[in-house]
C-alpha cells in the first residue's frame, strides 16, 4: 500500500496549510492545526524541512506527517542534540497502511544523517517502545494542591511578581543557568527561544504566563511560569527557579491561590520535578503525592553519546576509587556492545567492542541504556524487574572483577535529578 504515497519534506507555505488540514481532521476540537501553524513559521531551529510527510499518490495532500523539533540538552557540561518527534498525525482514511512506520523509518535516518545524539517523544504509552524508545526522563508531574490548604494572599505580595517582558530576557537566561546547574540533565533555551516564549508562543495551546519573582529587597530573584491552558482543570505551574528564598515561595504560593481563583480554577497542578523547593512545600501544605510520566528517548550511536559525556564521566571517576582507572569496561547491549578505553582516569576512547577479554564487562539491554546512562535510575534499581541487567560474571562465574565492575559502573552511572524546561 505504500507505493501509493511519496515520502518527502515539506517545502513552503502551501504545505503549510496542508499540515494545519491535516492536524484539523486527526484533532478535532483541539488546537493541533494552531500549534502546527506557528511551528512552522516561527518556532525557532525549525523550518519546512523539518517536517517529513507522506502525499497521497498522484498529489499534493498530505495523508501523514511527524515533525522533527530540535532541542538542546545538556547533560553535566556536554551539549547534546535532541530531535523531538511531534505532531504524529495520520488521516483516519488512511490509518492501517503503514505511513507512520515509513515515517518513522526516514526519521530515523534523518538522526543519524544529521548527527543527533538523541530523539525524544512525549507520545501516548506503550506504543513507540516499538521504535527503540523507552522510558528515560521524569516529565509531566500532577502534584495537586487544594485552594483551601493555602493562605488567602496578603497585600505584601502585591509587588511581589509582574510579568516578563523582553527586557527581561537576560535575567531569563541567567536564572535558566541556575537550572541547568541544578540538574544532570536539563533543556537549553537561548535568546530566540525566549522571543518565541514571550511572543509567539502564547496564541497556542503551550501559551504561558512567565512572572518575574522578586525577593524580600525587591530584586528580581526568579522566576514562575503558568500555563495558559493545559491538561485537567488545575492551574498548572511548570516551572518555578531554584533560586527563590522561603519568603518567596510562600508568598508566590499565596499568589497563585488567587491568580486560580480569577481564572476558576479549583486547585494548583505543579509540573515541576518531584524534589523541588515548591512541591516539598505543596506536599507539607496538602498536596497529594505526583506520579511523573516520562520522555521517551531512543540513543542512535550509544559510542557517540557516552564520548560526549566523557568528561562528566571523568569527573565521577577522579572523585571516586578508581581514579587513575586504566583499563576496558565493556557495556554489552546484547544486540551490540561498546567499550570504553580508560587510560590514567581519562577516557581515551569510546568504540564497538572488539574480540577478546577486557577488564571489566557488564551486561544491559539495549532498552535499559538510556534509563541508565542519562541517571534515571541506577542499575541495581533497574535489577529489580530486569534481571538482564548485571556485571557480567554475577550470575555465572562471581568473583572479585564482577564486584569491581559492578562498583565501577554505579560511580559512572549514578542516578541524578534531571528535568527538561520545554522550549515551546
Amino acid at each position: 500500500m505504500t507505493e501509493e504515497f511519496r515520502f518527502e519534506t515539506a517545502t513552503g507555505p502551501e504545505d503549510e496549510k496542508r499540515l494545519v488540514g491535516l492536524y484539523h481532521e486527526v484533532f478535532p476540537g483541539e488546537r493541533v492545526d494552531e500549534l502546527a501553524a506557528v511551528f512552522f513559521r516561527h518556532l525557532p531551529g525549525m523550518g519546512p524541512e523539518h517536517w517529513l510527510v507522506a502525499r497521497e499518490g498522484g498529489c499534493e495532500t498530505i495523508a501523514a506527517a511527524v515533525a522533527l523539533i530540535p532541542w538542546t540538552w545538556q547533560v553535566g557540561d556536554a551539549r547534546l542534540r535532541v530531535a523531538e518527534m511531534g505532531l504524529v498525525g495520520t488521516r483516519p482514511a488512511h490509518r492501517g497502511k503503514g505511513l507512520m512506520r515509513m515515517l518513522m523509518e526516514r526519521f530515523a535516518k534523518r538522526l543519524s544523517g544529521e548527527g543527533f545524539d538523541l530523539a525524544a517523544i512525549q507520545g501516548i504509552p506503550g506504543f513507540y517502545h516499538r521504535f527503540g524508545y523507552h522510558y528515560a526522563v521524569a516529565m509531566e508531574n500532577h502534584v495537586h494542591l487544594p485552594l483551601e490548604r493555602i493562605a488567602d494572599p496578603v497585600a505584601a505580595d502585591e509587588n511581589r511578581v509582574r510579568m516578563a517582558t523582553l527586557e527581561d530576557i537576560p535575567f531569563l537566561l541567567a536564572v535558566d543557568e541556575g537550572y541547568r546547574r541544578a540538574h544532570l540533565l536539563s533543556s537549553v533555551r537561548g535568546e530566540e527561544s525566549w522571543r518565541y516564549l514571550l511572543g509567539e508562543s502564547r496564541g497556542t495551546e503551550y501559551g504561558s504566563d512567565f512572572w518575574i519573582v522578586r525577593g524580600d529587597t525587591g530584586e528580581a530573584e526568579g522566576v514562575c511560569r503558568i500555563a495558559a491552558d493545559g491538561f485537567g482543570d488545575g492551574l498548572i505551574v511548570s516551572e518555578v527557579s531554584e533560586a527563590l528564598t522561603g519568603n518567596s515561595l510562600l508568598a508566590l504560593l499565596r499568589l497563585l491561590k488567587g491568580e486560580a481563583r480569577k481564572r476558576g480554577k479549583p486547585h494548583l497542578r505543579f509540573n515541576l520535578h518531584p524534589d523541588a523547593d515548591m512541591v516539598r512545600i505543596a506536599m507539607e501544605t496538602g498536596a497529594g503525592t505526583g506520579r511523573p510520566y516520562a520522555w521517551q528517548v531512543h540513543v542512535p550511536e550509544p559510542a557517540v553519546l557516552l564520548w560526549k559525556m566523557g568528561p562528566l564521566l571523568e569527573r565521577r571517576l577522579e572523585a571516586s576509587c578508581f581514579r587513575n582507572f586504566e583499563g576496558v569496561l565493556r557495556l554489552d547491549l546484547y544486540s551490540t556492545a561498546v567499550d570504553l578505553v580508560w587510560r590514567k582516569g581519562c577516557l581515551a576512547a569510546v568504540r564497538r567492542a572488539g574480540e577478546g577479554d577486557c577488564s571489566h564487562s557488564f551486561c544491559i539491554p539495549s532498552d535499559l541504556f538510556p534509563l541508565l546512562c542519562l541517571g534515571h535510575r541506577t542499575w541495581q534499581e533497574l535489577q529489580y524487574t530486569r534481571p538482564d541487567i548485571f556485571p557480567a560474571n554475577q550470575y555465572v562465574q562471581p568473583d572479585a572483577r564482577s564486584n569491581a565492575s559492578g562498583l565501577l559502573v554505579s560511580t559512572l552511572f549514578p542516578a541524578g535529578q534531571s528535568w527538561i524546561r520545554c522550549r515551546y
